[in-house]
C-alpha cells in the first residue's frame, strides 16, 4: 500500500474512484439533462417560437441556480472520501495501514475533486460540441460557465473537508457544513431580528443589505454575486434577441479560490492533529466546544427568548424589558445545557465546573442584552436632521414623498409617533385594530433610514396622527402621483374611458366615453382631487373610517384610457423602490422592450365629486346627475 511518493496513494485513488463512481455519474447525468437537455429542448422551442439561440444557451446557462447542487455533491463526496472517519473501526484499520495522514488526505481530496471537476469538464465538452453543430459559435460562455461551477466546486469541497475535521459525527456534517454557509447572514438577520424587538420601530426588512456583510456566508453571496448579466431586446411579438452579455463575479471567485487554499491546509493541520478516540463525537477539537455551547446558548436565548416575549406581546400585553431579559436568560441557559448534552452524548451535564462556566455565560448574556437594549434605544430613538435629507416618504396606503421643505412633515410625524410610544406600545394586546405606518428617509450620503410602527387605531392620540398621515397621502400632488403617475399634470394624450355605475333599476350600467368627453372628465378628476372630495373614495384611512375601509361611500367606478409622456414615466412604488433600495433582488436579466406609453386610471367616485360629475353631464354621458345610483360595495 505505501506509494512512490510520500503525497499521493494511487491504490487508495483507484479503491476511491471504484468504490464511489456513482456520484460522479449521477452528478454528470444531472449536469447533462440540466445544460444539455435544457439546450436542446429550449433550441426546439426557439425555433419554432422565432426566438434568439442565444437566449436559450443564457437560460440554460444560470450559474446561481446550480451552485446549490455543486454544494449538495460536493458533501456527498466528502462523506464518501473522509467515511472512515466517522467509525472507530473503520479508521483504527485505515490508520494501521502503512500510510501517512498526510497520504491519506491528498489521496481523498485528489479523489474527491476528480468526483466533482471531471463530471463538469465532460459536460462542458459535450456542450460545445452540442453548440457547434447547432451554429451556436459563443463557446466562451460555456468556458465561464465552466470556470464557475469548478471553482464552486473547489472551494465547497474544501469548505466540507475542513467541516469532517472539526466534526467526528457524520450526520453532523451536512448541519455544520450548511451552518457555516450561512453563518454571516444568520448573524446579520439575528442582530436585526433583536434590535427590531427591542427598539420600537426598528426595520431592516424592506432595505437592501450590503453584500460585504455575506461574505462569510459563501453560499449565499455566491448566488447573489455570480452569473451572467444579459440584456434582451424584446420585439413586438415577444420574441427575445440577446443584445450583450458579461460574465460576473470573477473578483469573488477568485477569493474564494483562495480562502479554498488556507481551508485545504487548515483541514490537513486538523487531520493531523485528530485523535482518533473522538471519533464519535460530535466535535473533535477541544477549543471548539465551548465556542459550540456559548455560540448555541446565546442564538436559544435571543431568538426563543424574544419570540416568546413578541409573542405574549401579540396576544396579551407587552413584555416589560426585564422579563424579556429573563426569557432570554432562562432560554439562553438551556440552549447552554443543550449543547453541553450534544457534545457529551450524555444528560448528566450538571457539573460544579460546568455550573461556574454556566454562570460567566449568563452574566456575558445580561451584558450582550444590554448592549442591544442601548443600540435599540439610541436608533429608534434617532430622527435624522432636515438638511440631510434628500427625500422622505410617509406610506400607509402608498408611499407618498416629500422633498425640499415638505421633509419637515414628515419629521413631524415621526416626533409625535416617538412622544407617544408608550402608549401606542401598550396596547398592542389590548387593540385589534392595529395598522402599519412606514417612514422612510433617503439620505444625502446614500443611505436610507426606515422605520415601521404598528399604530393602534380607535384612540384620540392615534386619531390627531392618523389624520396627519391621512392629509399627507390625500394631498391632490401626492394623490394624483399616486393614481396616474409623477407625469399626471404633463399629460395631454386621452384616449378613451368607461363609467360603471348602478342605474335607476338598480341593474350595472357600463357606459363608454369618447375621447374628447375623456379628456374633459380627467381635467374633473384634477379639480375634485384639488378639492379633497374624490380621495376618500380610493384611499384607506384606517383611523377614521369604520375598519379603514373605503367600502363604506356609496360610490361608481371610472376608467380613462391615456398616454404618459415618455417612455421613462415612473409610478410612486417604482420611484419609492428606486431611492430606498428595496428591490433586493439581483437583476441578472434586463428586458429592453418595445416603448410602452399605455396608461390607465381606475378609481372611484361618490357624488360630492361636483366636477366629475358636472364633466358627466356636460359632455353628454347621462342626462342628470340622478342617472346614477351610487352604491356601497358589498
Amino acid at each position: 500500500m505505501r506509494s512512490k511518493t510520500s503525497f499521493f496513494n494511487k491504490a487508495i485513488y483507484k479503491k476511491n474512484m471504484t468504490l464511489y463512481w456513482p456520484i460522479p455519474v449521477c452528478y454528470l447525468l444531472y449536469e447533462l439533462i440540466r445544460l444539455v437537455g435544457s439546450l436542446w429542448f429550449g433550441l426546439r422551442q426557439s425555433a419554432a417560437s422565432g426566438n434568439d439561440a442565444m437566449s436559450t444557451l443564457f437560460s440554460s446557462l444560470a450559474v446561481g441556480n446550480n451552485l446549490c447542487m455543486v454544494a449538495v455533491v460536493a458533501v456527498l463526496i466528502g462523506m464518501a472520501m473522509f467515511g472512515y472517519l466517522f467509525s472507530v473501526k473503520s479508521a483504527n484499520m485505515i490508520h494501521a495501514l502503512p500510510v501517512t495522514r498526510t497520504e491519506l488526505y491528498v489521496t481523498n481530496v485528489v479523489s474527491g475533486l476528480t468526483c466533482i471537476l471531471l463530471p463538469q469538464l465532460l459536460v462542458f465538452l459535450v456542450s460545445v460540441v452540442f453548440c457547434l453543430t447547432r451554429g451556436i459559435t459563443c463557446v466562451q460562455y460555456l468556458a465561464q460557465w465552466l470556470f464557475g461551477m469548478a471553482s464552486a466546486g473547489v472551494f465547497f469541497y474544501s469548505l466540507v473537508c475542513f467541516c469532517i475535521m472539526i466534526t467526528g459525527l457524520l450526520a453532523a456534517l451536512p448541519f455544520l457544513f450548511l451552518l457555516i454557509n450561512y453563518l454571516s447572514v444568520g448573524i446579520v438577520l439575528g442582530t436585526q431580528y433583536v434590535l427590531s424587538s427591542l427598539g420600537y420601530g426598528l426595520f431592516y426588512s424592506g432595505v437592501k443589505q450590503d453584500s460585504l456583510g455575506y461574505l462569510l456566508s459563501p453560499l449565499a453571496y455566491l448566488t447573489e454575486m455570480v452569473g451572467f448579466r444579459v440584456n434582451y431586446a424584446v420585439s413586438d411579438n415577444g420574441n427575445t434577441t440577446v443584445l450583450s452579455a458579461a460574465f460576473e463575479g470573477t473578483g469573488s471567485i477568485l477569493l474564494y479560490i483562495a480562502a479554498a487554499v488556507v481551508l485545504y491546509m487548515l483541514a490537513w493541520y486538523g487531520y493531523q492533529k485528530r485523535q482518533l478516540e473522538r471519533t464519535g463525537d460530535l466535535l473533535t477539537f477541544g477549543w471548539i466546544r465551548p465556542l459550540f455551547r456559548w455560540g448555541f446558548g446565546m442564538a436559544a436565548g435571543f431568538f426563543a427568548g424574544i419570540l416568546i416575549s413578541n409573542f405574549l406581546g401579540d396576544v396579551a400585553v407587552r413584555v416589560p424589558e426585564p422579563v424579556v431579559l429573563g426569557l432570554v436568560l432562562v432560554t439562553g441557559i438551556i440552549g447552554f445545557y443543550i449543547a453541553q448534552m450534544l457534545i457529551q452524548k450524555s444528560f448528566r451535564v450538571f457539573r460544579l465546573r460546568r455550573l461556574k462556566e454556566c454562570f460567566v455565560f449568563g452574566l456575558v448574556v445580561c451584558g450582550c442584552f444590554g448592549a442591544m437594549y442601548g443600540i435599540g434605544y439610541s436608533q429608534q430613538q434617532y430622527i435624522p436632521d432636515e438638511s440631510q435629507v434628500t427625500s422622505a416618504y410617509v406610506y400607509m396606503n402608498y408611499p407618498a414623498e416629500f422633498q425640499g421643505a415638505d421633509v419637515k412633515r414628515v419629521i413631524e410625524i415621526h416626533k409625535e409617533i416617538l412622544s407617544h410610544k408608550k402608549e401606542f406600545r401598550q396596547t398592542f394586546g389590548q387593540q385589534k385594530n392595529v395598522t402599519s405606518l412606514r417612514l422612510t428617509y433617503c439620505l444625502k450620503d446614500g443611505s436610507v433610514l426606515s422605520r415601521s410602527y404598528r399604530i393602534p387605531v380607535g384612540e384620540e392620540v392615534s386619531g390627531r396622527l392618523g389624520s396627519k398621515v391621512f392629509a399627507c397621502e390625500a394631498a391632490p400632488d401626492s394623490f394624483m402621483k399616486y393614481m396616474v403617475g409623477f407625469d399626471y399634470d404633463q399629460i395631454t394624450e386621452i384616449e378613451d374611458a368607461q363609467i360603471e355605475f348602478r342605474n335607476k333599476n338598480q341593474n350595472y350600467a357600463n357606459l363608454s366615453i369618447d375621447e374628447e368627453a375623456a379628456r374633459k372628465l380627467y381635467e374633473a378628476v384634477q379639480k375634485d382631487a384639488q378639492a379633497g372630495t374624490i380621495q376618500k373614495y380610493n384611499l384607506e384611512n384606517y383611523f377614521e373610517n369604520d375598519g379603514g375601509t373605503t367600502n363604506q361611500y356609496a360610490c361608481a367606478y371610472l376608467t380613462i384610457y391615456l398616454k404618459h409622456t415618455g417612455t421613462d414615466w415612473v409610478d410612486v412604488y417604482t420611484r419609492y423602490q428606486t431611492d430606498t433600495h428595496t428591490d433586493t433582488s439581483q437583476q441578472w436579466e434586463n428586458y429592453e422592450a418595445p416603448a410602452e406609453t399605455s396608461g390607465s386610471l381606475y378609481m372611484k367616485f361618490g357624488a360630492d365629486c361636483e366636477n366629475v360629475m358636472k364633466a358627466l353631464v356636460e359632455n353628454g354621458v347621462i342626462s342628470s346627475v340622478n342617472d346614477i345610483i351610487f352604491s356601497i360595495e358589498d
